[in-house]
């Protein structure tokens, strides 16, 4: 009776709008509607929820196509896209937005999240946010897709050298989970992070865009200049888990692994156990883990340490806006650096792959140095 009762008020409620409202009703109505048949993260409709995903990327394509005038629009393809990392359904909604909502006005915080979500290069995130780069009439939605395109940019760079290290290491028989060919030997990698530069100094330099955007531009900007490879590391002051100060330089002479953390990143929680085996592997050699732990619930940290799954020492950052994450222009997780014993960083990595034959290969040459 209840449900009869909210039905026939709706139907009054939309009779008693004009025309446009009325469509804008229904648009938000049915979107709101497909958002309560398909709950969820971002990224919760990929793998084990395989076929549950096409049915809502189809059913969330439909409504954009049915009401490709309304807001709504661009925010179900944004869906898509979040939804649906990295699968042929997320490039088609990119391309589409694209194609049919560059000029949208709302596009900055769907391209916010994208970046948030997408730590790997995606052909079609490149390829939409140099469209809207070009095409969008809104500042904010501009310089956010400046922003968005030169981390996009670092990420394709960080990607390449990756790709080359597995790509070594499979050749030299070692067993990693895939290999990618690496890109051309001709190719330039600092052309990609010298359009990165230039699109963070440009947002810099535009006195009309927010703080934010102007700070986030200068955050990137000091990752390119400051934490490339072969940049030295930036010191780090901070304290543990009982409030002990200690630094980055305190182990200056040895190859650092250097991680950031969450308690909810998987993938972190994964590499506990390698970590605790190069602790075991190396002891007495010149190495050493260290992490920066970006939760604010220190509670977890504590346990884990209680309960030896995690060995090593780590500051704690308060949150994953904190200082050191600042500094270090941390945006997901893992971020994982190698240090070797000069201070310098050699390597970074987005997971796992290819860092266990990497540290072997440092501290042996650390080794044969300090021999010498």
């Amino acid at each position: 009776m209840l449900r009869d009762m909210r039905a026939l008020a709706s139907c009054l409620l939309l009779l008693s709008l004009t025309g446009d409202q009325a469509t804008v009703a229904h648009d938000e109505s049915t979107y709101g509607a497909l958002l309560k048949e398909f709950p969820g993260r971002a990224g919760a409709y990929i793998d084990q929820n395989e076929e549950r995903g096409r049915a809502a990327a189809a059913q969330f394509f439909a409504f954009a196509r049915e009401h490709r005038d309304a807001p709504e629009a661009v925010e179900a393809l944004g869906w898509v896209a979040s939804h649906r990392i990295f699968d042929a359904d997320a490039g088609e909604a990119m391309t589409w937005i694209a194609k049919d909502h560059a000029k949208s006005s709302n596009l900055a915080a769907i391209l916010r999240e994208l970046d948030r979500l997408y730590g790997d290069p995606f052909g079609p995130h490149e390829a939409m946010l140099r469209v809207v780069l070009k095409d969008s009439p809104h500042l904010d939605v501009r310089g956010t897709a400046a922003l968005c395109l030169a981390r996009e940019l670092l990420a394709k760079r960080t990607k390449a050298e990756r790709d080359t290290i597995q790509y070594d290491l499979a050749m030299k028989g070692a067993k990693v989970p895939f290999v990618a060919k690496p890109v051309a030997t001709d190719v330039d990698l600092d052309h990609w992070s010298d359009e990165a530069a230039a699109l963070c100094e440009a947002i810099e330099g535009e006195p009309t865009y927010s703080d934010r955007l102007r700070d986030d531009a200068g955050a990137t900007l000091r990752q390119i200049r400051d934490l490339a490879i072969g940049s030295r590391a930036p010191e780090i002051e901070g304290r543990d888990h009982e409030g002990k100060p200690f630094r980055l330089s305190d182990f200056q002479g040895k190859v650092i692994l250097l991680t950031f953390d969450s308690s909810g990143c998987g993938g972190c929680v994964a590499m506990y156990p390698t970590k605790r085996q190069m602790i075991n592997r190396y002891k007495g050699q010149p190495f050493a883990t260290v992490s920066i732990y970006c939760d604010d619930n220190l509670g977890y940290l504590k346990r884990a340490i209680g309960s030896g799954e995690i060995t090593w020492r780590s500051w704690c950052d308060g949150g994953a806006d904190g200082p050191i994450s600042r500094q270090w222009n941390v945006s997901g997780y893992p971020t994982i650096y190698v240090i070797d014993g000069g201070g310098v960083i050699r390597h970074r990595f987005t997971h796992g792959f290819g860092l266990e034959e990497t540290i072997e290969r440092m501290v042996g040459e650390a080794e044969k140095q300090a021999r010498q």
